[in-house]
């Protein structure tokens, strides 16, 4: 398992990009979870959720995953799940648009992946500009 050691550094990084990213108007919670505990984990290595109403953003960070990882990983980690909070208004509007009754199941699954995609190509891009300011 994760060290508490390692966690603290984790969680000063995550305070670190949170106001880089001037997030400072969100209350950020982020937990250490398994798999086991957490359903919505789903061998993922984070899990995001904002909630822009109560402004909160929930980070969950899989355990298991973080006790093997590099710290230079990590960082580039949680910089991304934070920049997933740039997204959340799309995110919203395309799950509207395509939960109407027009779309198959399956073309929704697809949409779905394909925005996925876009949404992770910009973001590794903001990552590979941020890392530059450095």
């Amino acid at each position: 398992m994760i060290r508490d050691k390692k966690k603290k550094e984790i969680r000063k990084i995550i305070r670190y990009y949170k106001n880089l990213l001037a997030l400072s108007h969100y209350r950020l919670l982020s937990r250490f979870k398994t798999q086991r505990e957490d359903e919505d984990m789903n061998d993922c290595y984070a899990v995001i959720q904002i909630d822009n109403e109560r402004k909160n953003i929930y980070l969950k960070l899989n355990k298991v995953r973080f006790a093997r990882m590099r710290m230079g990983n990590i960082k580039r980690l949680c910089l991304h799940e934070l920049l997933h909070s740039f997204f959340w208004e799309l995110s919203d509007l395309f799950d509207d648009v395509i939960g109407n009754d027009s779309f198959s199941e399956r073309k929704r699954g697809a949409l779905k992946r394909r925005f996925e995609d876009i949404e992770h190509r910009k973001i590794s891009h903001l990552i590979r500009v941020l890392t530059k300011l450095r």
